[in-house]
């Protein structure tokens, strides 16, 4: 019969499908009534034949929107945010140290000296939410820059568990020689964009940064 021969089709390629079990029963159901009812006039057998394909076709939509069977095109690193944004880090990084090298500062001490220009005088919590970064990353840069006497760390009077730190005139001395070439590695950095180009990049950076004000990163994650 038809709808046994069905079951039996080369050409369609269904019990390797996740719907297979559905199908089989459907026309495991079929096939007993064909045997053990007379169906009577043609009308009767076309309804049940369109029966199965309903749902037949009822199973194979409900497989497609199971959540684990969904697949994704590949996403290249290319397309990334974020390791588009990791990798212009590691390149701006690389033209700071071409352009400031003979300084042996990073870009991270650039950062904690600029902030004390500014402030004058601050302790370490103000400037690691000035430079956004942990404490601990913070003190141990500042650590480095007062060991070289570019910045003095004192005990705060009013809690003597706080250092308040400030710029020697050494520290303000380097800063001075330093700026231009500092500047010079933060444009080499957009070079490629034009001027507009690089307002605009600049101008999106900071709505993320604003948007995104209340969340830290870890440091241990960029080792």
């Amino acid at each position: 019969m038809a709808l046994i021969g069905m079951n039996n089709l080369p050409c369609i390629r269904w019990r390797r499908h996740p719907a297979s079990g559905r199908i089989r029963s459907i026309l495991r159901i079929l096939q007993e009534q064909t045997s053990c009812h007379d169906l009577r006039g043609e009308a009767h057998r076309i309804e049940l034949i369109a029966s199965m394909f309903r749902g037949w076709e009822s199973a194979l939509r409900k497989a497609k929107k199971r959540p684990g069977e969904t697949r994704h095109r590949p996403w290249p690193l290319s397309e990334r945010p974020g390791f588009l944004i990791r990798r212009l880090h590691q390149i701006h990084v690389a033209l700071f140290q071409e352009a400031c090298g003979e300084f042996e500062i990073t870009p991270l001490q650039y950062s904690l000296l600029s902030a004390l220009a500014v402030r004058k005088t601050a302790d370490q919590t103000t400037l690691a939410a000035d430079i956004a970064l942990d404490r601990t990353t913070t003190t141990g840069a500042l650590k480095r820059l007062a060991a070289r006497n570019f910045v003095e760390r004192a005990v705060d009077d009013e809690d003597r568990r706080a250092r308040l730190c400030k710029l020697t005139p050494a520290g303000a001395t380097l800063l001075a020689k330093i700026e231009a070439s500092a500047r010079a590695a933060h444009r080499a950095t957009l070079e490629n964009l034009s001027e507009r180009e690089q307002a605009v990049f600049i101008d999106m950076m900071q709505r993320i940064v604003a948007a995104h004000s209340n969340r830290d990163s870890a440091t241990a994650l960029f080792d």
